[in-house]
C-alpha cells in the first residue's frame, strides 16, 4: 500500500487570484492554472467554465501519459457543474482501461484536485 501510495501523482487547477508570471507564461486575474505536484505546467485563459474544461481534460491526458489505470477527482465548491461527468466520459473514451472516481470535495480554494495511481 505503502508503495502504491508512493506512486501516486497529483495535480490541481486554481484561478489566478492576480496577475502573475509563471513558468508557463503570464497569468491574469480569473486565468486557469494547472500545477502537477506543485509545478506549474499550463495556464489556460477564457470564461472560468470553458477554461476549466479545456485544462482538466488536458491535465487528465498528461497524467495517464504517464501510466495509470485510476484516477480520482475532487470538485471543490467553485467547480463548473457538469465537470465530473466530463472527465468521466473523457477519461471513457481515450483512455478505456484507466478507471475514473469523481468526489465533490466541496473545497473552498482549489475547483479541482486530481490524483492519479
Amino acid at each position: 500500500m505503502a508503495e502504491t501510495a508512493g506512486a501516486t501523482r497529483w495535480a490541481e487547477l486554481v484561478v489566478a487570484a492576480k496577475e502573475s508570471l509563471t513558468v508557463a507564461g503570464r497569468a491574469r486575474a480569473g486565468d486557469v492554472v494547472a500545477l502537477v505536484e506543485g509545478e506549474v505546467i499550463a495556464v489556460t485563459d477564457g470564461p472560468a467554465a470553458a477554461a476549466l474544461a479545456g485544462a482538466l481534460t488536458d491535465l487528465v491526458d498528461r497524467l495517464l501519459g504517464a501510466g495509470g489505470e485510476l484516477v480520482t477527482v475532487v470538485t471543490g465548491a467553485d467547480a463548473t457543474e457538469g465537470l465530473g461527468a466530463l472527465v468521466e466520459e473523457h477519461v471513457r473514451a481515450r483512455w478505456p482501461l484507466a478507471e475514473v472516481q469523481v468526489i465533490d470535495g466541496g473545497q473552498p480554494s482549489r475547483p479541482v484536485l486530481v490524483g492519479v495511481e
